[in-house]
């Protein structure tokens, strides 16, 4: 799992440690989320999606909105799916014109 450079984070352990860390920057309960562009597909054992998303959250009482883009592949064993790997962005910048971020304001 990992969300820019050179982020790598690998196994149960690691991945629930970043995890505590990710959202302990905001309040329990405020999460929103609107993933308006989404694909994704399954062959047998194996699925993976896509998501492009305007997330919201509050801390300390402010309002924040932000842009998350989102992928992961899974991988089913014996009957479990398993993530296999997630990445995921937080785009800071001005989006190329006619980017699909451009068109849910």
């Amino acid at each position: 799992m990992g969300a820019g450079p050179g982020e790598k984070w690998v196994g149960k352990n690691e991945i629930g440690d970043a995890y505590k860390h990710f959202f302990q920057d905001f309040e329990k309960g405020s999460l929103t989320r609107d993933c308006f562009w989404k694909t994704g597909a399954s062959s047998g054992d194996v699925a993976w999606l896509s998501s492009i998303c305007k997330m919201g959250d509050s801390l300390k009482g402010g309002k924040r909105e932000y842009g998350l883009n989102i992928s992961a592949v899974f991988e089913r064993q014996g009957g479990t799916w398993l993530t296999r790997s997630m990445r995921f962005s937080n785009p800071t910048g001005p989006a190329a014109p006619g980017a699909v971020s451009q068109r849910r304001k």
